[in-house]
């Protein structure tokens, strides 16, 4: 948020990282490429550096909606 929030996500490669915190991604609907981490633990934060890094591949589907139900910011 304020001027931490990207100015120009789409001029280069971006990728949302959100750890605890399912919903930081309405806040920030203009980061194409979001990783959602749950629970606020090292294994957690293991399991997004694994991704990241290509030695996983990333599984699962949200079980919450993080537009919380505005389908523009989806958009």
């Amino acid at each position: 948020q304020g001027p931490d929030a990207p100015r120009h996500p789409s001029s280069f490669p971006t990728v949302l990282v959100s750890i605890a915190d399912p919903y930081l991604l309405q806040d920030m609907a203009m980061v194409r490429t979001a990783l959602n981490g749950y629970t606020p633990t090292s294994a957690t934060v293991d399991a997004a550096l694994e991704v990241l890094f290509g030695e996983i591949e990333p599984r699962g589907v949200s079980p919450v909606d993080p537009f919380v139900g505005h389908w523009d910011a989806a958009l």
